[in-house]
């Protein structure tokens, strides 16, 4: 069984379902937007070959990627700048015309990716109304004002009831309903139908009302408020399953985890899709509750509280988060900094142009999920507000995977120079973001199964690591090996 939304599952393993959805469709024409990115190299490789090229061999494909390795393939490529087509052709096409195909050098700046912002609730309405105005459907209201929880669902059901039934969809609220607004004549007139995403809207906040809270403040001991410290990191035991995955009993996801972590460390953790790598990550913020023991600076913690214990982790997920509000808000929710350590922030990655051309600049608006900034905008965003906190312990949940070579440069560098004393755990597909780790944590099937620095592991020539080193082209290979040679031997 798989939860609500996929938690279970492995951002690879999300992203193979969805094309496989895609693919039994058995369309004419698949947009892929990048399907490649949450996935390792032998994976990605394997999903190029069999499925993009062989199954949809007949089909026309767009795919849209930041895995350059792949686009000599394509019959056409169309490379974009400042949201225009810059070029367009096969790949010996582009290169006799000269043309600057994106790779890590020429790529451009995150800062110059056009934006789109979301239309007002009011706009939405006034499209509704204009799409159904031959049927009589409409919606209208003579003032955007909020109505009571229950008139809406009171409504809504109303609707249903008349859509089962076969009859006209224009509605009007009873009197008692019309008193809930502030003044008469604020009310909602006619409704006609009912837009099912509105439906699930409501029924979404009815459940995630009714959800049980985490005991954020329950704890047995509290540390000290300069908790932790140097960020060691100890697991004894450590094995995770997900209660909601329908098996019983549960399947471990994790299983049997020791190791220890230095304060100031710089690790990286790949493994084959699904091995287990984010659950990882759950564990250590007790998203989901281990069995076994982990400590943190000496203190073990499942006996503290998950809000002292979150209040010192930070983490750049794979998926950026923004939220509606400011771009203060965004990068400090608690009001702690000033303009000053904002705009210093904003400037160590790259986005301050960006923002100062923006009428209110730090206090200017962010629309839903961030809609205004690119992908790799937003994980900068997310950076930024990592180097605002100042945590001992960073997580960096594949936070590259979907952006381009340059912005991934871009946050490696900066991670470097900003979290040079931190230590610093990095989940990732491309072995050369962390190829320059001091160690790599390999894991296989929820199991910790290789634990050394790059250049050993290498040179072990067998085991999973090697394999996901043998899938380059022998030009990164060397590369991948002189700069993991480089670490190794400043370490010695």
């Amino acid at each position: 069984m798989v939860d609500d939304r996929g938690t279970s599952l492995s951002g690879g393993q999300r992203a193979r379902i969805s094309l496989a959805r895609a693919l039994y469709t058995d369309a004419d024409c698949y947009l892929l937007d990048d399907p490649l990115s949450a996935v390792d190299s032998s994976v990605s490789k394997h999903i190029f070959e069999k499925c993009i090229k062989e199954y949809l061999r007949n089909k026309c494909v767009i795919l849209v990627t930041h895995q350059l390795q792949f686009i000599k393939q394509a019959d056409q490529i169309v490379v974009l700048k400042d949201g225009a087509c810059f070029a367009c052709g096969s790949y010996i096409e582009l290169l006799n015309k000269a043309t600057v195909v994106p790779d890590q050098q020429t790529e451009k700046s995150p800062e110059g990716s056009p934006s789109s912002r979301r239309q007002s609730i009011r706009r939405r309405i006034e499209s509704f109304n204009e799409r159904h105005s031959r049927s009589n459907s409409y919606i209208e209201s003579d003032h955007e004002s909020m109505y009571d929880e229950v008139s809406i669902l009171d409504y809504v059901q109303a609707a249903e009831s008349r859509e089962r039934s076969n009859q006209p969809t224009s509605l009007e609220l009873p009197n008692s309903e019309r008193s809930t607004s502030s003044k008469p004549k604020k009310r909602v007139r006619q409704l006609s139908e009912v837009d099912a995403n509105y439906l699930v809207s409501v029924e979404r906040v009815v459940e995630f009302g009714e959800l049980e809270k985490e005991p954020l403040e329950e704890c047995i001991q509290e540390p000290h408020e300069s908790w932790p410290q140097r960020g060691n990191i100890v697991y004894e035991n450590v094995s995770l399953a997900y209660d909601g995955a329908g098996d019983d009993p549960p399947q471990l996801v994790l299983r049997d985890l020791n190791f220890n972590i230095k304060g100031g460390e710089k690790v990286g953790i790949v493994g084959r899709t699904g091995a287990g790598k984010s659950s990882l990550i759950t564990t250590l913020f007790r998203l989901t509750q281990p069995t076994g023991q982990i400590f943190i600076d000496n203190i073990d913690t499942a006996d503290i509280s998950l809000s002292r214990l979150r209040r010192g982790l930070a983490i750049i997920p794979q998926e950026p988060i923004l939220f509606s509000g400011t771009i203060r808000r965004n990068l400090d929710p608690f009001n702690e900094k000033s303009d000053e350590e904002l705009w210093d922030a904003i400037d160590k990655v790259q986005l301050k142009t960006k923002i100062q051309s923006f009428p209110s600049k730090l206090d200017s608006s962010v629309s839903e999920c961030g809609s205004d900034f690119s992908v790799g905008q937003k994980q900068l965003i997310c950076l930024a507000r990592a180097i605002l906190r100042r945590s001992p312990i960073l997580i960096l949940d594949e936070c590259t995977a979907a952006v381009d070579p340059r912005t991934d440069s871009l946050i490696q560098q900066t991670i470097r120079n900003e979290f040079a004393n931190n230590t610093v755990l990095t989940i990732a597909h491309r072995l050369n973001t962390i190829i320059d780790n001091e160690r790599v944590m390999v894991l296989d099937q929820g199991r910790l199964v290789q634990f050394d620095s790059p250049y050993e592991l290498i040179k072990q020539k067998s085991g999973i690591f090697s394999e996901l080193f043998d899938n380059h082209t022998q030009e990164v290979k060397n590369e991948l090996l002189k700069a993991a040679e480089k670490v190794y031997n400043s370490k010695k």
